[in-house]
């Protein structure tokens, strides 16, 4: 799996030529691939995405469904709100991801527990006081294993040439002297970018304050 993900973020993006990140063939390929996803989302109500986003709506009746397939990245995104709650000041968000790369048949899924401590008395009024913990094999919630088990039933029944891939996987392992999709004015090599930053989304390149579990 490490060398199909390489292989990929090699096809669509100059590692170790970030100096034509804007004139590679790969990033052109990418921006294609971006408006034929937003084009069929607008207009096609029988994609296999469109069938898996309706088939979770009514399979997953108690929580609310939200689609973000609009985002301008070359993959499909849907996140479930499973919990939202307040206790002794902090405040718990708890999610589930799922993610459907358009530049490898693959997929990924994983349950987010999001702390913002904001209401608390002695940190009111600073900034920055979140704190995520992203995981899937270590959940021990069974509604949520039943959930994310559901959830990639569902995508391979719609998507039946992908595979799940492990968020562990793709969170923990980078690749150098390269550049994310709408990332043209940082010098590339500062920080390497991991398999997730570069194929599935771009949401946690600025966001620090998160801890990746199993």
């Amino acid at each position: 799996m490490i060398q199909k993900l390489l292989s990929a973020v090699h096809k669509y993006y100059p590692i170790g030529c970030p100096e034509i990140h804007q004139h590679y063939e790969g990033i052109a390929e990418i921006k294609k691939i971006v408006s034929r996803k937003i084009s069929e989302c607008e207009n096609n109500p029988a994609s296999n995405f469109k069938i898996l986003l309706k088939s979770l709506q009514n399979t997953i009746k108690n929580y609310v469904i939200n689609d973000f397939s609009y985002l301008l990245f070359p993959s499909y995104f849907i996140l479930i709100e499973i919990e939202d709650k307040t206790f002794n000041g902090i405040k718990l968000t708890s999610t589930i991801s799922v993610y459907i790369s358009l530049l490898i048949n693959g997929y990924t899924v994983y349950i987010s527990d999001k702390y913002s401590f904001n209401d608390l008395d002695d940190v009111k009024n600073k900034s920055g006081l979140n704190y995520e913990l992203i995981y899937f094999n270590d959940c021990k919630n069974p509604q949520s294993i039943a959930l994310t088990k559901l959830i990639c039933d569902q995508i391979e029944k719609n998507f039946a040439n992908y595979e799940f891939i492990d968020h562990y996987t793709l969170f923990k392992n980078y690749v150098k002297s390269g550049r994310t999709l709408y990332d043209l004015n940082r010098d590339a090599g500062d920080v390497p970018y991991c398999y997730y930053d570069y194929l599935f989304s771009i949401d946690k390149v600025l966001d620090t304050h998160y801890e990746i579990l199993f």
